[in-house]
């Protein structure tokens, strides 16, 4: 944020304006995406359609995160990033009345290449207004990022919730009306043009500055040299891979052929009821107890849920587990998303466009990996692999919390050397 900026006049109203019309326009956009993802590997499954499609759209985002993400924001902004990439997802969500391999794939590759700036453009946003927001309620910045993410994945999984209960009442209704979901999309782009404030009056820069255009290409790369970013690869990886878990192993193999498709929707609901609860909670609580206990915290439930999924024999006559099990997820993966998200933004803040991406593009590695081995692998590899990369992604964690750590106390160390000097000069001066 440039110095000469006043940020007192922004006010912190309108910050918190601006963080309800993006959870909303994601709930909106979300709530039409989710439902048919979720859903994409139990109806879908001749031919492995609905995987194959769920990884064309992964697969582009791999894509897009290398080149496109910040080279559009900083051409367009984050705000008409937001837009034009959103509309990206109506084919995606159109293609689900009628779907073909010809329909579906080309759709998902589109989806999937306007994803990685759209969720780029969202991080860098709430990052920035957080900074702003701390600064103008004297709080540290890494507490409002936190904070931020914390009500944008209120909003954001309880489309997970919408979604999963739409498709619950549509599976278990004898006849059913086709409806046209993409008007939820374009209703979240009219909701960003009109009410979300232009993110120039946060300090944004459009144009690029001096940069070339290759260099912002390239910016993605460029962020992986550094030894924390490489460090954060396996666990944003495993964030990509337990979601994909979730969406084709959970749903297939445990309840699907348990307990039938149709409770599918309705179950799913406690998964995203739980995940929008959480998100809440626990972003407020990471400025009391701090990231790292919130994210041992995270780590246990996910790891736990895991080992559940791989030793539980499941049966139709214990329901409830699935809705525990579900729980759990939620609340381990909750933790994660708001937990690495706000690190992100904490650790890289003067390259959170390149950061982002790649957040983006390793997380849709994992999706990716996850759903190209759906048919080849049974789910209990696929846990087990999982929980592995957990456990990598754990100890690199780890080593980046030390990291920062001494960098802070280094940093601390040579200020009170410097205030030590300045004090012997000032004494030197009035002898």
């Amino acid at each position: 944020v440039p110095a000469d900026q006043d940020v007192e006049s922004v006010g912190k109203w309108r910050i918190l304006k601006n963080i309800a019309v993006i959870s909303v326009a994601f709930l909106l956009q979300f709530t039409a995406f989710q439902g048919t993802g979720s859903l994409q590997s139990p109806i879908n499954a001749a031919g492995g359609l609905g995987t194959t499609s769920l990884s064309a759209v992964f697969g582009a985002i791999i894509i897009s995160c290398a080149f496109i993400p910040t080279l559009a924001i900083r051409k367009l902004t984050a705000k008409w990033t937001l837009c034009l990439s959103m509309l990206c997802y109506v084919p995606y969500i159109m293609s689900q009345f009628y779907p073909q391999f010809y329909t579906l794939i080309p759709a998902g590759c589109l989806a999937g290449l306007g994803a990685a700036p759209m969720w780029a453009a969202q991080s860098t946003y709430l990052t920035q207004v957080a900074y702003i927001y701390a600064r103008v309620t004297q709080q540290p910045p890494e507490a409002a990022i936190v904070r931020f993410f914390g009500i944008f994945y209120l909003c954001w999984q309880s489309a997970e919730l919408w979604g999963n209960l739409i498709s619950g009442l549509v599976l278990s209704a004898p006849h059913t009306n086709e409806t046209d979901a993409s008007d939820y999309t374009l209703c979240a782009v009219i909701l960003l043009i009109f009410l979300l404030d232009p993110p120039t009056m946060y300090g944004e820069q459009r144009g690029g500055g001096k940069v070339s255009v290759i260099k912002l290409l390239v910016a993605t790369f460029r962020q992986l040299r550094k030894p924390n970013q490489l460090l954060l690869v396996p666990l944003t990886t495993f964030i990509g891979m337990e979601q994909a878990n979730f969406a084709a192993d959970l749903t297939q193999a445990f309840i699907s052929c348990t307990l039938g498709i149709s409770e599918i929707g309705f179950i799913l609901v406690s998964f995203g009821l739980c995940n929008s609860l959480f998100s809440l909670i626990f972003g407020f609580l990471t400025k009391k107890f701090g990231r790292i206990w919130i994210l041992i915290i995270g780590l246990i439930a996910i790891s736990a849920c895991y080992l559940i999924m791989l030793l539980w024999q499941p049966s139709p006559h214990q329901k409830w587990m699935f809705f525990l099990i579900c729980c759990l997820y939620a609340l381990g993966d909750s933790i994660l998303q708001i937990q690495i998200n706000g690190m992100y933004g904490a650790i890289f803040e003067k390259n959170k466009e390149a950061a982002f991406s790649n957040y983006r593009l390793f997380e849709s590695l994992g999706y990716l990996v996850t759903y190209a081995l759906s048919t080849v692998l049974c789910a209990r590899t696929k846990l087990i692999s999982a929980l592995g990369l957990l456990v990598i992604g754990t100890v690199g964690w780890i080593v980046v919390e030390w990291r920062v750590k001494s960098s802070k106390s280094f940093e601390s160390n040579k200020l009170d050397e410097t205030k030590a000097t300045h004090a012997e000069v000032y004494k030197v001066i009035e002898g």
